[in-house]
């Protein structure tokens, strides 16, 4: 029965933690670095010769001996094998190396590769080493290690058989896909323009720390893994959303993100909100997101050569919302524009404060197309002087400077005129109200001009004879009045 222990080495300033194993105290048993059944890929079919390249061979899983064997003897490896459930498999060969762990740490070995048949034993030259095993089939390898003793017999020492399932990633049983090393890749269904894409691929269905241990809690084998594959996304339009992801950020700081870009050890490789101070992700369309490993361990995967894994697909947006503004344009000709930012710019409605109780606009972007400004639909919220200019001006910064009352001699009919400065800017509303009438309005006429003045004449009729005390001022349009003048006394005859 195996007790799992921790060791920790030092090279080179770099500590390393790994499971090891105390020696059984039961007669005839071999303890490992093994902790329970290995998946691997079949890195094996890469093998030329007997050479493997530096990428892949540092992804093949490596076990040690724990316990004390006997003296100036080697070991040996036995190995069965079982196909996968309905593939058809030709020449299985397990493959294993012996490495000094000190002398290659963490790296795995590139040449003299060993076959080993099923049914077949190999000697185990250096019991204190690691021993990196691979396959070039798919299938599972039930290996033992025995220590012999000199000779065999029954008083063998034998480990627990390790139960090594490999998954096929160079296409070695042909169109069958039942025993292929498939991983899922997952990202978001939608992601809001302007905001960041994570992208992951999941590795966990392999066998990620042996021999080797941990640096800085991850396993050697789990960072040559993921070395091996990467993430792409992509438009899938040829449109401004493909520039986007092809060109992120600033000239001299430039990233592709449709190019392959390697996974963290946890198949992380996210695309950000911004590269360089700009939004990666600046208009709307849809992106797929694609995995690759490097089965010929170059490094540059190519699609060509390189075995594609899995995808998703994700919707690049403006989120529905509503977006709360504090300021507004004194002065819009046609369709009033209104500057979003942040999260203002997915906003499908924009809430305009300061002016009563808000003015509400709903936002019309222009279809898969991104803008810091975006076009404000026309409605009756705004006051329009005329058919081509609209108009909100800023209460708090109009004043009502005099008021001069003109009335007929009779019937109680006369015109109030406001002058105004620091409005209306071609917009905006006079209110007057005089004692014993309804409160009036009417549109203000003329333009403010460069230096903020205006004018503008109400009519009022009706008015009972006798002193009338008249209030007058100017708001931005709504239904409550603030900045009343003080109410002037006036004879209506």
């Amino acid at each position: 029965m195996n007790r799992a222990t921790k060791w920790i080495g030092v090279l080179g300033g770099l500590v390393l933690t790994g499971a090891m194993t105390t020696p059984a105290t039961a007669a005839g048993t071999l303890d490992t670095t093994a902790s329970g059944p290995i998946t691997t890929i079949n890195y094996g079919a890469a093998i030329s010769g007997n050479t493997l390249d530096g990428d892949l061979a540092a992804a093949t899983y490596a076990v040690q001996v724990a316990s004390p064997v006997t003296a100036g003897k080697p070991l040996f490896v036995t190995v069965a094998y079982a196909a996968p459930t309905g593939v058809s498999v030709t020449a299985p060969r397990l493959f294993w190396r012996q490495l000094n762990p000190m002398s290659i740490f963490p790296g795995g070995p590139t040449h003299g590769w060993n076959a080993l048949t099923p049914g077949g034993t190999a000697i185990l030259s250096h019991t204190g080493w690691n021993t990196f095993l691979t396959a070039d089939q798919p299938g599972t390898y039930k290996v033992t290690i025995e220590d012999r003793k000199g000779t065999p017999g029954t008083d063998d020492d034998s480990s627990a058989t390790l139960d090594v399932t490999v998954l096929d990633a160079y296409g070695a049983t042909g169109s069958s896909l039942t025993d292929d090393w498939r991983p899922a890749v997952t990202s978001l269904s939608v992601v809001g323009v302007a905001k960041a894409l994570p992208r992951k691929v999941d590795l966990t269905a392999l066998t990620r720390v042996d021999a080797r241990g941990t640096s800085s809690g991850v396993g050697i084998l789990n960072k040559a893994i993921a070395g091996l594959v990467a993430l792409r996304t992509n438009s899938t339009e040829a449109d401004a959303l493909a520039y986007d992801l092809a060109w992120a950020g600033v000239p001299g700081n430039f990233v592709s993100y449709s190019n392959p870009r390697k996974v963290e050890a946890d198949g992380s490789e996210n695309i950000p909100a911004s590269r360089a101070g700009v939004d990666v992700l600046r208009h709307v369309g849809s992106v797929v997101t694609t995995a690759a490993f490097d089965r010929n361990g170059t490094g540059l995967f190519h699609p060509s050569e390189d075995l594609p894994l899995a995808a998703s697909t994700t919707v690049v947006a403006r989120v529905a919302g509503v977006v709360t503004l504090s300021a507004a344009p004194a002065k819009c000709t046609g369709a009033c524009k209104v500057t979003l930012s942040g999260t203002a710019a997915e906003a499908s409605t924009v809430v305009i404060t300061g002016y009563g109780s808000g003015i509400t606009v709903p936002v019309t972007p222009v279809t898969g197309e991104f803008s810091k400004t975006l076009t404000v639909s026309r409605t009756a919220t705004f006051q329009a002087t005329s058919a081509a200019t609209e108009g909100v001006s800023d209460p708090a910064k109009v004043t009502v400077k005099s008021v001069v009352t003109k009335w007929s001699a009779k019937g109680g009919n006369g015109k109030v005129t406001v002058k105004l400065t620091g409005g209306p800017r071609g917009g905006g509303v006079c209110y007057v109200k005089v004692s014993g009438k309804a409160t009036v309005t009417q549109q203000a006429s003329g333009s403010t001009g460069s230096a903020g003045t205006g004018t503008c004449t109400v009519t009022v009729s009706g008015v009972k004879k006798g002193n009338r005390s008249v209030k007058v001022g100017y708001d931005s349009p709504r239904a409550s009045i603030s900045g009343w003048t003080s109410s002037r006394s006036v004879k209506v005859s």
